[in-house]
């Protein structure tokens, strides 16, 4: 009876851990989509200052190369354009063409705000595909704000 009654108590536990597996698994994937718009933004925003730095003001207009050129097939394709609308880029490995690293989807606007200063908005979506909304954008993309002063270079 004992052995009985400590199986029921055993696969009860065993039950309820494999339950959460399919949660543990998606929260972990978000995770990593997180992460990996947040380094895509970083580095994007450090490209913006750099742009502005030693670019007209003026413009705004905004083409940024890809971080770790080294690391990626085709680097050349891996570049960032400010307010063009919905861009897709895909991150494949330098060593196999055939394994896509990661891919996101992202749209960069840049904006004078007056007073020397720009905003620029990015929005970041995981992967090559994914829900998108009535009007075509996807849904519930990352948003990261930055503003950038002018400097006087």
């Amino acid at each position: 009876m004992e052995v009985a009654l400590s199986l029921l108590v055993l696969s009860v536990g065993l039950l309820a851990v494999f339950g959460l597996m399919p949660t543990a698994l998606s929260m972990g994937q978000k995770a990593s989509e997180e992460t990996r718009a947040a380094i895509f933004a970083r580095d994007v925003f450090s490209g913006v200052r750099a742009h502005y730095m030693i670019n007209n003001w003026n413009n705004n207009s905004v083409d940024i190369g890809a971080a770790a050129p080294g690391f990626w097939d085709d680097p050349s394709g891996l570049r960032v354009r400010s307010n063009t609308g919905w861009q897709t880029l895909v991150f494949r490995n330098a060593f196999n063409e055939d394994i896509v690293e990661y891919a996101i989807r992202y749209r960069l606007l840049i904006e004078d705000t007056g007073m020397d200063i720009k905003a620029a908005r990015l929005e970041v979506a995981p992967g090559e595909f994914g829900k998108v909304d009535a009007s075509g954008d996807p849904e519930d993309p990352h948003v990261f704000y930055m503003e950038i002063f002018n400097t006087g270079y």
